[in-house]
């Protein structure tokens, strides 16, 4: 059976009945990482950005019905877990003493759940021989709302209770250089029973990272975000040759940097081109993802036309409209189709077929190179040909045309998710040596602030126990 990483859709997910929005805590953050570089902003603009630090400081001082000032937080890096290109995770602590599990990063999700230790299905079996569940019981802060909670997708779903905690994203180290952002009640489901089939062994559950959703607790990057320095959060994910398989690294636990208030401006050269949101789209159909306008497509040497994307860290792959796939793999000799699971294999012999893939956002080409829109398959090869297994597949029927932006992509770009003004923005890497950006004209970019864009488990797996993206579709 392949084991390739395939997208479904979220179908359902049970909200509580009494949407609990959780606080921020006022305890500070002491980290030593990025900061703004204040002798470049001059004289006044540094006094006053120093003495508004300085009020949000002591704000617990104020005398009663003075106004509140809001504590700031500096930005915090995050180291990420990368398993084998398919999946990135990130280090959340839940409870009171901190459990800390991998959950994986999800764009296109709000929420946030993991597995408990009363899980007995076999995903949980599975994942309590490599590491720990949530105990809810060994939490002092845990409480149980009584409520039901169900997250359903299209294949797969977890069930359980929602309950409320103290959550909070780390830093990834350990001991005294530990840095964690987190809030004093956060609301989340822990999953008793499911079948939802990220890889166990490395992640026990999602945490949302879209915007919000009516009727659903905030995501945690929400609840955290009224202390950071800025308004946005920015990604960097590691990457390793897909098409050596045997040659891969494994579960990479240093394999990606999130930073939360902020980006990491090591990571990446040149500027920041930002996309807007639709906000239209978003306040008349509650959509809470990251979605973009596409100016342009290019598959297979066949140029398509404007399209609506959604960017999906929870998505290994791209997924696009069938038009696209068949001019993708149309030059691809010996090419086959899953029945069941709609991607596409071929003799790896084969890949001399698949050509770049470029998407233009905002007036700027983002180039997929061909080297890594396929990887080989050993699970697949037979009689003494090794199959490969292509980065590209259709949206299912009912995603509205979509064009999915998984993590084939995001690979390849330093990525920011700006709330205010909502906006999506990419920037050239500086790692692993790749240029994929390539604009397509001498036009500046936009500003951030402006509404307008100028063996570890080597392939025995099965699907069953592997990585599945969690990418969200268009809702009905």
């Amino acid at each position: 059976m392949l084991t390739a990483v395939l997208a479904f859709a979220l179908a359902i997910v049970t909200p509580p009945t009494h949407a609990l929005f959780p606080r921020s805590s006022d305890g500070p953050v002491d980290i030593s990482l990025i900061a703004p570089n204040r002798s470049a902003t001059g004289g006044r603009a540094w006094i006053e950005d120093a003495a508004t630090r300085l009020l949000a400081k002591y704000a617990d001082l104020l005398p009663p019905g003075a106004p509140a000032k809001k504590r700031q937080q500096a930005a915090l890096d995050t180291t990420l877990s990368d398993w084998y290109d398919w999946m990135y995770s990130t280090k959340v602590a839940i409870g009171t003493p901190p459990q800390d599990f991998y959950l994986r990063l999800d764009t296109a999700t709000p929420y946030l759940w993991v597995y408990d230790e009363d899980c007995s299905t076999s995903n949980c079996t599975l994942a309590k021989a490599t590491q720990n569940l949530f105990k809810h019981n060994e939490s002092s802060t845990y409480k149980d709302l009584q409520e039901t909670g169900t997250v359903t997708y299209v294949s797969s779903s977890c069930s359980g209770w929602w309950g409320t905690d103290v959550v909070g994203i780390t830093n990834g180290l350990e001991g005294d250089a530990r840095s964690t952002q987190s809030t004093d009640t956060y609301q989340f489901v822990r999953c008793t029973s499911g079948d939802v089939t990220n890889d166990p062994t490395q992640a026990v559950g999602i945490i949302g990272m879209s915007l919000r959703r009516d009727k659903f607790p905030d995501p945690l990057w929400l609840t955290l975000s009224p202390h950071w320095p800025e308004p946005r959060f920015g990604m960097y994910f590691g990457k390793q040759d897909v098409r050596d398989y045997y040659n891969m690294s494994g579960p990479l636990h240093n394999g990606g940097v999130m930073t939360l208030g902020g980006v990491n401006k090591s990571l990446f050269t040149g500027d920041i081109h930002y996309i807007p949101l639709d906000t239209t789209k978003y306040y008349a159909e509650n959509s809470f993802f990251w979605q973009v306008p596409v100016d342009a497509t290019v598959a297979g040497g066949v140029t398509f036309g404007k399209g609506t994307s959604i960017i999906d860290t929870g998505s290994a792959l791209i997924m696009a409209p069938q038009t696209m796939c068949d001019a993708f793999y149309a030059n691809v000799p010996r090419v086959q189709r899953s029945g069941t699971l709609g991607y596409y294999y071929f003799p790896c012999s084969s890949a001399s077929g698949i050509t770049d893939l470029t998407f233009t956002f905002g007036g700027v080409k983002y180039t997929v190179p061909r080297e890594e829109l396929y990887r080989f398959e050993p699970t697949i090869s037979h009689g003494g040909t090794d199959m490969c297994s292509g980065e590209v597949m259709p949206t299912p029927p009912g995603y509205g045309g979509n064009i999915i932006i998984g993590d084939t992509f995001l690979k390849n770009v330093y990525s920011v998710y700006q709330y205010d003004p909502p906006a999506v923005g990419f920037a050239q890497l500086v790692a692993n040596g790749t240029t994929p950006v390539h604009p397509a004209s001498p036009s500046s970019p936009s500003s951030p602030g402006s509404n307008k864009p100028s063996d570890a488990r080597r392939i025995g797996a099965s699907v069953g126990v592997m990585a599945v993206c969690a990418v969200a579709a268009v809702l009905a």
